[in-house]
């Protein structure tokens, strides 16, 4: 964000909100989560989950 407010990059891509008034800040595209789980899981059964669903599970993701 620092380099796109002083001039030396054109534009920025950044995951998350961000809260300036210096530089305008428009949604780049919608990504779609998936759940992957082995086929004989409990929740493989399912053909969509709320994400409630998962939080009684051990899971790893992104950071």
């Amino acid at each position: 964000m620092r380099a796109v407010d002083e001039g030396s990059a054109d534009l920025g891509i950044i995951v998350g909100l961000v809260n300036t008034r210096k530089l305008a800040v428009m949604p780049f595209r919608d990504d779609r989560f998936v759940v992957i789980v082995p086929n004989a899981h409990a929740l493989a059964r399912e053909r969509a989950i709320r994400f409630h669903q998962v939080l009684e599970w051990n899971y790893i993701g992104l950071n």
